[in-house]
């Protein structure tokens, strides 16, 4: 495909225009340092692919250039010197975004239509037939949001992600004994779990021995304890009144900020939903300061509301059918 080349001033900006006179085909390329992966237009009813006819016209302009067979620490290079970016909504666009540019995208195979319309409808990228139509501000919120998805850790949380799967497979539950007093008393009373309840009065010993051995005696109260290597690290508890079962956990302190509260509720409700055995709706609450137990619930795809029986709290729902 042979390319006419020429350049006119759109918006106080520099355009290269590829122009193919037999069929009437014409690409527009701005000249703010772009890259484009390769993808098509319709002509006359027809895909005409736009990067074809670039490796004829790439040494006859300097701000065009054709780069093939590229290294990934090669690509990670020139993305980082392109501050815009025109390709298809697939793999490519997420490693653009991970660098961090304006992205414009075009639809070229009928499974990226659910990729494309997340992009855009969250802001994240735009439309091709948008260039030239965005305002300032949508440009920088595109950055921003781009920067919350693509942060840099994804290593620290696949790491996470295996260390959680590796720890919920070594763990083990049970019901509560008369041998776990001790220890749930112990954790009941840790600082960090008496400013995150709802009574923060420290709890008497006497007063939680009755409460311990009423609730291992309540057959509504389904009351279990999370062992890893032979040793108590949480306990779960389930209160069942009608067709709704309260969830509570704590863990003990060793095992906090390690990204194992998910894999504690999992076990729980694994073990709750197979003791009982009837249709159940789970519902936990959380105040509004406790991140990591509303990330525990929220990655378990619990429905979050905001609660109306404790204040600065949500209220975590999930129905089991059994």
């Amino acid at each position: 495909m042979p390319f006419s080349i020429l350049t006119e001033e759109q918006n106080n900006s520099i355009v290269i225009i590829l122009k193919d006179e037999n069929i009437k085909c014409e690409a527009e390329i701005y000249s703010f340092g772009a890259i484009l992966n390769r993808f098509s237009i319709p002509v006359n009813n027809k895909a005409i692919n736009v990067i074809d006819g670039f490796s004829s016209v790439a040494d006859s302009k300097e701000n065009i250039f054709l780069y093939s067979s590229l290294s990934s620490e090669e690509i990670v290079s020139l993305m980082k010197q392109c501050c815009f970016a025109i390709c298809s909504p697939s793999t490519i666009v997420y490693e653009y975004m991970s660098v961090g540019g304006i992205v414009f995208l075009e639809q070229i195979a009928d499974n990226q239509e659910h990729a494309i319309k997340y992009m855009t409808g969250e802001g994240l990228a735009f439309l091709i037939n948008d260039i030239g139509n965005i305002e300032e501000n949508s440009l920088k919120l595109s950055l921003e949001k781009q920067s919350l998805y693509f942060d840099g850790r994804s290593d620290e949380r696949f790491r996470k992600i295996f260390r959680q799967h590796f720890y919920g497979k070594n763990m083990v539950i049970r019901r509560a004994e008369n041998m776990d007093l001790q220890i749930c008393f112990n954790w009941a009373n840790d600082k960090a779990v008496r400013e995150q309840s709802y009574n923060q009065n420290p709890i008497g010993f006497d007063e939680h021995t009755e409460w311990f051995h009423q609730k291992r005696n309540d057959p509504d109260s389904f009351f279990y304890i999370i062992e890893m290597d032979g040793e108590p690290i949480a306990q779960v508890r389930f209160q069942v009144s009608g067709g709704e079962a309260v969830l509570g956990y704590l863990a003990d302190e060793k095992i906090r900020n390690k990204g194992l509260g998910t894999a504690i509720l999992s076990k729980g409700i694994e073990k709750f939903v197979n003791d009982y055995r009837n249709p159940i709706q789970i519902v936990g609450y959380v105040k509004n300061s406790n991140y990591p137990s509303q990330h525990s619930f929220e990655k378990l795809a619990f429905v979050k509301t905001k609660s109306t029986k404790y204040p600065d709290s949500f209220k975590y729902t999930m129905y089991y059918d059994n």
